[in-house]
């Protein structure tokens, strides 16, 4: 059982970084002789752009638990898809940090938005489901990271105890500091 889980993770991720590669492609080719424009801040992209997910991929890890096979596949396969990667500046891609922007403030053309709302469409529960969990866990920790304490407007969904499953009792919000340290949080 083991095992099948390792494959079909290593699976996943070969997947995600194949349409990774084909968004980009696909960005370069379209904006070949164009100007690119960074989602985020509007601006124009000279050099270094990030590909970004508008829906993070935490929605799919955090709900993995709760789900059944197929509907785990079909949400892996949503925010992985085209629709839901944005080029941005890679310095905004990491000033945002984990938030998720609303979709009518990103600097994006009328068909990527259709793209996105679709997206938002086809994800409304689980990212409803997502959204509310980590708010209550935000609130259930007064609004502090649970790493240092500094106060939180938002922050970064964590595994308390990262050997254990992704499960809402073992998760909690830590600042973009304390995620990047890679601690246990129990």
């Amino acid at each position: 059982m083991k095992k099948e889980r390792e494959t079909m993770v290593k699976l996943v991720k070969l997947r995600n970084e194949i349409r990774k590669r084909r968004c980009v492609s696909q960005m370069d080719e379209l904006y070949k002789g164009g100007q690119r424009i960074c989602a985020i801040c509007g601006k124009s992209i000279e050099r270094g752009y990030s590909v970004d997910h508008v829906y993070p991929r935490a929605i799919y890890k955090w709900s993995e638990k709760y789900l059944s096979r197929d509907e785990q596949n079909q949400l892996v396969d949503c925010i992985e898809s085209d629709g839901n990667y944005v080029e941005t500046h890679r310095d905004c891609n990491m000033a945002k940090e984990d938030t998720m922007p609303q979709i009518d403030r990103l600097y994006l053309t009328p068909e990527k938005k259709k793209e996105l709302q679709l997206v938002e469409e086809k994800i409304h529960k689980e990212l409803e489901n997502y959204t509310n969990q980590k708010s209550q866990l935000l609130r259930n920790q007064n609004g502090k990271c649970i790493g240092c304490g500094c106060d939180l407007q938002e922050g970064v969904l964590r595994r308390k105890d990262p050997k254990m499953p992704r499960i809402w009792e073992n998760a909690c919000v830590v600042c973009h500091e304390c995620n990047i340290k890679r601690e246990r949080f129990c």
